[in-house]
Parts: structure tokens; sequence; C-alpha cells
């Protein structure tokens, strides 16, 4: 059980607990629940009332869930209200986009939650992290042609930090203060807006007194990409390489002692030779240069050089170099590799196995939110599963929500338990392609004329494999007149491509034109 479960749902408290540790169970358990939604601030005698709580341990994964609903006070008769549909599309919402779904479970907080994650905001916190990325760009010391006066850089860097800050006080709003300030992304952020004041106010000083100095803080403008809510992907690469870090160490050490070990004894073959490098310079005669030298030489990037001067000398001293290449390059090399694949897919699979439990976790919460007892099962009806797909798939149409219930009521029973109702990611994530979606917009407004027989010839033309042979002929053929610099011909292939384009335009409609790649 997650240790915010407390605040998040429901204030539950005092609860007792029966293990069972061969079998998964469900138990009934009587528990302390502030009606408040779990403030920390001491409850009044008419705050606490008993209740029956679920509680739901899961051998496999060690966690124990608290129903966010009495166990016996829903029934298939009892309505629902709107928040809690609300809040139940919000947190499959959440398992939907791998989103971890700590807020408060207030109206307002729902609300602001909900618009938090609203795409439009997610965009323009993008446009402001693109700009302050892109000042290193016009600060000094970037070219004089585009080099801007630095209170001008650092009026838009204020502007930019400024959204951030309001980004963060956003989250703030509708998430616990112990959640919020134990997060390492905002702490994070925080450390970078304070040090770039810091770095603003030292440059502004020491610039108007005629000293020299670098804004340093340009180093932590990254953080903001990396630690942004919706950058999950990059924020577990980083994860991922950091966890595999120690466990190559022991590899990298041992190739770097090996390096050493022929260092060494390449000093002690060549140093009493007055071998010399065609610059004059003396041939390993330095231990520090040595290693450097065969370090690189692991690259090949200075081979052949690296060996001349011995090979001239005696040309039985290149199996030296020879045996060098063989176990640090061919040998420790495929090791390093090998172990930093292996550990970096060991992580990977350790963070998809949380992503996935973190879904039916989240899955499963919505599940308690909606469900009923019926024949003395817990299940969620059609009604409820409608009502928050609207929430989920606000633009699906009647048509497709009723095909995912039918997928998942196989028995038509009007209802589905929980193990069909966690299945309910894996079948959003099925593409469907409604008729109406493969419409284009002349089948739909003039079906009369684009139903026509000579439409109908054209778009089989279209589609048919020839077209895209005498085209891509075509291509050709104009390649070979641009390499022979013929220019009479622009305007024949110009037309010739346009109306190409024209044709899969009015075939196949804007939406899948533009969907394909090769066409753009």
């Amino acid at each position: 059980m997650d240790n915010n479960n407390t605040g998040y749902f429901g204030g539950v408290a005092n609860g007792v607990i029966s293990t069972d540790v061969n079998t998964n169970y469900v138990h009934h358990v009587p528990v302390e629940n502030r009606i408040d939604g779990g403030d920390s601030s001491e409850p009044g005698p008419s705050d606490i009332c008993i209740r029956d709580r679920i509680v739901t341990y899961d051998t496999d994964t060690q966690a124990v869930d608290i129903d966010v609903v009495a166990a016996d006070d829903r029934t298939i008769k009892t309505p629902i209200t709107e928040l809690d549909i609300f809040l139940a599309g919000i947190l499959v919402t959440d398992a939907i986009n791998a989103r971890h779904g700590y807020f408060k479970h207030g109206e307002n907080e729902l609300r602001l939650y909900y618009l938090y994650h609203h795409w439009i905001l997610r965009w323009i916190i993008y446009f402001f992290i693109a700009i302050i990325l892109s000042l290193a760009l016009f600060e000094y010391p970037a070219a004089t042609d585009v080099m801007l006066p630095y209170w001008s850089t650092m009026m838009l860097e204020l502007v930019c930090i400024a959204a951030f800050i309001g980004r963060l006080v956003h989250s703030k709003l509708f998430t616990s203060g112990v959640i919020w300030w134990s997060d390492w992304k905002n702490l994070t952020v925080i450390i970078a807006i304070a040090l770039t004041f810091v770095d603003m106010v030292l440059y502004i000083v020491f610039t108007e007194n005629g000293i020299y100095m670098v804004r340093w803080s340009r180093l932590f403008r990254p953080l903001y990409l990396i630690n942004i809510t919706h950058n999950r992907q990059m924020r577990r690469a980083f994860r991922n390489i950091r966890r595999t870090l120690p466990d190559i160490c022991v590899v990298l050490i041992l190739y770097l002692l090996l390096v050493a070990l022929f260092a060494l004894m390449a000093l002690k073959m060549f140093e009493n030779r007055n071998l010399k490098h065609r610059s004059g310079e003396p041939y390993m005669s330095d231990y520090w240069d040595n290693y450097y030298a065969l370090y690189i030489y692991v690259t090949t990037a200075n081979s052949p050089d690296v060996m001349m001067p011995a090979y001239d000398h005696n040309y039985w001293f290149c199996l030296f170099f020879i045996a060098y290449l063989i176990i640090c390059y061919y040998i420790f090399m495929s090791v390093i590799l090998a172990v930093i694949y292996n550990n970096y897919r060991k992580h990977l699979k350790t963070e998809v196995k949380k992503s996935v439990f973190q879904r039916r976790r989240l899955l499963s919460k919505a599940f308690n939110i909606l469900k009923v007892k019926i024949n003395g099962c817990f299940v969620c009806t059609m009604g409820h599963f409608q009502a928050i797909m609207k929430h989920v798939c606000p633009k699906a149409s009647p048509d497709r929500i009723n095909l995912l219930w039918n997928v998942l009521d196989e028995l038509d029973n009007k209802y589905i338990k929980k193990k069909e109702f966690l299945k309910l990611y894996d079948l959003l994530n099925v593409p469907l392609l409604e008729e109406k979606d493969q419409k284009t917009f002349l089948e739909r407004t003039v079906p009369s004329f684009y139903l026509s027989r000579p439409s109908l010839f054209i778009q089989r033309m279209v589609v048919h494999k020839a077209f895209h042979w005498v085209f891509d002929a075509l291509i050709i053929i104009n390649a070979v007149f641009i390499a022979f610099s013929i220019e009479e011909s622009e305007w024949f292939f110009l037309t010739i491509f346009s109306i190409e384009i024209f044709l899969k335009l009015y075939t196949m409609g804007h939406k899948e034109f533009f969907r394909r790649a090769w066409n753009m």
C-alpha cells in the first residue's frame, strides 16, 4: 500500500489487517474514516464514523489496497455521483498515460488536476522550455551578429521562469504537501530557479562594474526539460543509465587496469631503445603518455601510427600491439558492451513491471469507485462504464464505446468484474477505425459525386501499384535530369508531381495523405 493512501483515499486509519502469505485475499475491516478527506488537523466528534472497508492484499506485489468506497454501501440501485465518475475517469486516464495518480480528491483539486494535464498548457510549457534553451544562442559569448543585450535575454529568461513557477504552484494546489515536497522533480526545478536568480544578480553586479563573468546557470537549463511532468521516458532513460553504471564499474575498472598493465609493459620495452616519433619526440618514454596513447589505440583513432616507430625498429614488436588489440578491443570491449546491455535491459524490465503495476493500481482504484454489488460480487455496470468513457475518450462515438463494452462483457451479463475491467488499458491501446473516420471530406459532403463511376475509376487507378511504379520511375528520371542540369524539364516534372499530390489528396483525404511520411 502506498504511504500516501491516508491523505488521498478518505483518510483511512487504525485498520487491522490479517495476513495470509499463501493466497490473495479480501477482508472487510472496520476502520475510522474521516469524512473531511483526511485533513491532518484533529477531527471533531462529527468527523469520524465507523464503516466497513475492503482491504485487498496481493501476494505477488505485496501491495495492500484499501477500497475507497464502503463495501456494503453501494448496490445497483444506489446512484453514483458525477464527482465519482469524474474521479474514476481521471484514474483511468492516468493509467493510460502512465501517470502516478497522486492528487487530492476534492472537486476543485480534481478540476485543477484535469486542467494541469490539458494539452494546451502542456504545449505552452514546452514553448517556454524551447525559449529558455535557445537563449544560449543569443547570449555572450555568442556570435556578434546575433548576440543580444544581456538585459533582453534576462527578461525572456524571467518570463520563462515565471511560467515554470506557475506550473509548480499549479501542481501544489492539487497535491498533498508531503507528496509535493518529496518529489525530486519539484525540488530540482526549485533549486535550478534559485541558482538562476543568484547567477543573474552576480552577473548584473559584475558586468556593470566591468568584470568579465560567464552565466554558469546555463548548465541547469536542461533540467527544466528533464524534470517536466510529461517527460517520463527521458527520466526513465536517465534512471536506467544511473542504475546501470554501478553494475559496469567492476568491468570498466578491470579494463582500465589492463590498459595500465600494457602501458607499463610498453614503457619497459621501449624506454631504453631511444626510439623517436616522426616529429622527433621520444617514443613510449613516459608512462602516462603511454597510457593515453594505448587508451586511444582501443578506438583505433591513432592506428597504426602508435606502433610504427617500434615496427620500424623490429617488426616482431607488432605482436605486442596485436595482442593488445585482441585483448582490449575485441574481447574486453565486447564484454563491456554485453554487461551494459544486459544490465540496462534488466533495469528496463524493472521499470516496465513498475509501470504495469502502477496502471493496474489505478484501474483497480477506478473500479472500486464504480463497483456495485450484484449477487454477492462487486462489478461495474454498463451505465457506469459508459459514463467514465465519456471522460476518458470524449471524442469516441457511442458505437465505439459499445464495442469496447462488448469485448469486455463476453457473457453479455450487462456488467463486468474487476478482472475484465483491468483489461481496459490493453483494449484502449488497440487502434480502431470507425467508418466515419475512413470517409474523406468529399465522401461525407458530396457522396453522389465522390462515389460516381468516373470518381471510383480515378480512385482505383491511384491505389493501384502501377500508379506508384510510374511515379517512382519519374522521380528517378527527374534525378537524372537534375544531375545533367537539364533545367527545361523542371516545369514538366513540377506539373506531373502536382497532379500526383492532387490525385492522392482526392483519393485518400487529407488525414491519410499527411499521415504517410513518404507524401511529406
